[in-house]
């Protein structure tokens, strides 16, 4: 018990969380309070949120290089929209926010991507992630035919 909340304290100062430590009434332990969202990491990013839109860039680029090798980068997103927002309502429920785009190729084409926000997903779920799928690049279905795993 003692590790885990070391554990706890020391992965809360490497994200930058503000720690009370607070005495426990009996037995001399303390207790450990970390704030859920103390500087709103945990919100969902918006649609058109710049961290977002280079991730997908990123993201797409690493795919290509290591799977594709097509030579295809995204030079621009644009029109981005928001199709959804589901709020965490509950324990165990995830935040999450539906977006779609357009993006421009490098090749002159423009296709459709279809991306999800999720809110703790990210490294030792600390911070948001995002899962993106391009209209029409997704030859081994992983986000199932159009993309139905991305959108609402």
């Amino acid at each position: 018990m003692r590790f885990a909340s070391v554990l706890a304290v020391l992965l809360a100062f490497a994200a930058g969380f503000a720690v009370e430590v607070a005495p426990a009434e009996a037995g001399g332990r303390h207790t450990i309070h970390i704030p859920d969202d103390p500087r709103g990491e945990g919100e969902l990013p918006y649609c058109s949120d710049e961290r977002v839109l280079r991730k997908i860039v990123r993201l797409f680029r690493k795919a290509d290089r290591w799977t594709w090798r097509r030579g295809l980068e995204i030079e621009a997103i644009s029109r981005t929209y928001q199709r959804r927002v589901r709020h965490r309502t509950g324990y165990g429920s995830i935040g999450r926010r539906y977006c779609g785009a357009r993006a421009h190729f490098n090749n002159g084409r423009r296709r459709t991507v279809h991306y999800l926000i999720e809110e703790h997903q990210g490294f030792a779920s600390m911070s948001w992630n995002v899962e993106f799928c391009v209209v029409g690049l997704d030859r081994w279905l992983v986000h199932d035919a159009w993309c139905r795993t991305v959108r609402p």
